[in-house]
């Protein structure tokens, strides 16, 4: 399966922090802004994997653990999050009953 790619742009000239997800065996690329939070990223998997923030949660390795809701804008910016596996843990809301 090929690797979804959010194409998202930063209409600012900073740099966009590069985050891949890995989502059911299939990993989906995220650019956000470089002053992005952890509000940003589930927003933006909301948008591009229609998973609602509720049934999100992400397994992030080595050391930061589970991030689950409610999500808190508690790490300094995304970019704490880069090189690392970020595992989302999630589902459609159709898929929840």
């Amino acid at each position: 399966m090929a690797e979804i790619e959010d194409v998202s742009s930063n209409s600012s000239n900073r740099p966009n922090v590069q985050l891949t997800i890995h989502h059911r065996g299939q990993p989906v690329t995220f650019g956000l802004p470089h002053d992005g939070t952890i509000t940003d990223l589930v927003e933006r998997v909301e948008e591009v994997l229609s998973i609602p923030a509720a049934n999100q949660k992400f397994m992030v390795t080595p050391k930061v653990g589970m991030l689950k809701p409610p999500f808190q804008d508690f790490l300094p910016s995304l970019q704490f999050l880069t090189g690392k596996k970020i595992v989302l843990l999630g589902w459609p809301t159709a898929q929840s009953a």
